[in-house]
């Protein structure tokens, strides 16, 4: 979500409509998560926590894809496609709603105004043709345009995709949004780049559900081949773990070696429902996958654990919702 918005927010800026910004992270080309314009154009990145999206009155929606998330509010995935689905009614008839064909919980999803799709796999109003990754960015080409960005993952194609087709419908051309999206150069936490530790590239990412996880974990195999890759993941909420456990020990397929830390409780919002769902649990299940994965209690020993195995050339990732990310920060200033 913050990246797609992001994307919109940079697009409609080189086009000139000067839009108020508001989204869940900092943009780096702005320095901000939010920006001031002029004009009545107002791009916000929407929250299904708690169904706060039902808050606003939206003439445009993006949805870019639909999963079981925030279980601690909803019932399960029926419950959330329906929220969803009250969340689109709230267009109208004059509304625009943008949905993404590739994913099959918003399939069913309806509005009485128009409705605009984008796709890789399926086919769509504004459709991917191809995808090529070359020297750390993807081309990609809708129709005989080609489209260039600096940021890895078919995930981020999807974003641009959702964005042009944004794009088109407040009638930005295809230029623009090459010339946006070729400048896009990431938010907070979002596959970013902090630097190197000793001669190993580090990496802050946001990611904390399995199908970010493994999206992220496969963009990154992608835009660097060869290189062993080192995950440091602290779960966010035991809820979200003790509901997703199944899915989340799968999601590190690809990555080489993984320290799992433990789950950053949420103030306010965490009930234990399960003891056993914990960091070291999660750790134990994910070895049990065949993969090298160690626990660690806190980022102190997350910390030496990666000074004891880290190798020249590896790509570190570090991933989570909660302060997992002080770590990527202390690694590079150290």
């Amino acid at each position: 979500k913050t990246t797609t918005s992001a994307m919109v927010a940079l697009t409609l800026i080189e086009a000139g409509l000067d839009p108020t910004v508001v989204v869940g992270s900092k943009i780096t080309q702005l320095n901000s998560n939010a920006r001031l314009g002029k004009s009545n154009i107002m791009v916000v990145e929407a929250c299904e926590h708690q169904a706060h999206m039902l808050q606003l009155k939206p003439t445009h929606v993006i949805v870019t894809n639909i999963e079981e998330d925030h279980l601690d509010y909803y019932n399960d995935l029926d419950h959330i496609v329906m929220t969803f689905q009250r969340y689109i009614n709230s267009l109208g008839s004059e509304g625009v709603f943008i949905k993404n064909n590739d994913d099959s919980e918003s399939a069913e999803l309806g509005c009485d105004g128009k409705v605009v799709t984008f796709g890789i796999e399926s086919a769509a109003d504004v459709k991917v043709g191809k995808i090529e990754t070359a020297q750390g960015k993807q081309h990609f080409w809708v129709g005989q345009q080609e489209f260039t960005l600096r940021i890895p993952g078919k995930f981020n194609v999807a974003n641009a995709c959702a964005t042009i087709a944004l794009a088109r419908e407040l009638g930005v051309t295809d230029e623009i949004s090459v010339k946006a999206l070729a400048s896009y150069s990431g938010t907070w936490r979002r596959f970013e780049l902090k630097g190197e530790y000793r001669k190993a590239l580090v990496i802050s990412d946001y990611a904390h559900h399995p199908t970010a996880i493994t999206s992220t974990l496969k963009a990154a195999k992608e835009f660097y081949p060869g290189r062993r890759l080192v995950v440091v993941f602290q779960p966010h909420q035991r809820n979200r773990t003790e509901k997703l456990f199944e899915k989340f020990k799968l999601a590190f397929a690809v990555a080489d070696f993984i320290i799992i830390t433990e789950i950053f409780d949420v103030l306010g919002r965490e009930q234990v429902l399960n003891p056993a769902a914990s960091g070291q649990a999660l750790a134990k299940a994910v070895e049990g996958q065949g993969k090298y994965c160690l626990y660690a209690q806190n980022l102190t020993k997350a910390r030496s654990l990666l000074e004891e195995f880290l190798e020249k050339d590896d790509v570190v990732l570090i991933m989570g919702a909660g302060d997992i990310y002080k770590l990527a920060d202390e690694l590079v200033l150290s």
